[in-house]
């Protein structure tokens, strides 16, 4: 590195980009994958984004699901989206979301969060949904986004 500040810039630089890998069970985690090139300085553990510097991070994620089959095709389904923050010795629950699938829909039903938290070196950040349901596997429908906007000492 050589020492100039778009370089001093560039190594603070903490975010990441990542797409579903699997269907959720109830209260379960969804599994991430990490998309190319949109990884810097995070790592994904057992379905959580470890926060690599204590600061204030803006996390999102949309959750697309499509309707449970094995259900009455007549009613709605009720689904909510959770993005959460272990802190070792304990969770709290950062962000949630409600939202419906309707009766009768064969089209992936979404729900969009997204806020700002000062966050822990260390901490872990997981979404869950409430529900069992079939997840959409495809990143433009289904994603989970991380970047640090300010590091805190």
């Amino acid at each position: 590195m050589c020492g100039c500040r778009a370089c001093s810039q560039e190594d603070r630089h903490v975010s990441g980009f990542f797409g579903a890998k699997s269907k959720a069970e109830g209260n379960q985690k969804i599994l991430w994958i990490n998309k190319p090139n949109m990884l810097r300085r995070m790592s994904l553990e057992e379905g959580a984004v470890k926060i690599p510097q204590s600061g204030l991070y803006y996390l999102y994620t949309q959750v697309s699901v499509l309707r449970n089959e094995s259900s009455n095709n007549t009613t709605e389904q009720e689904q909510l989206v959770k993005v959460m923050r272990d802190m070792g010795e304990e969770e709290a629950v950062l962000l949630r979301r409600d939202f419906t699938v309707k009766a009768g829909w064969r089209v992936p039903t979404s729900g969009y969060i997204g806020g700002q938290f000062l966050l822990d070196e260390g901490d872990k950040i997981f979404v869950t949904l409430e529900k069992e349901a079939k997840v959409k596997e495809d990143d433009q429908e289904t994603f989970f986004g991380i970047y640090m906007l300010e590091a805190v000492a």
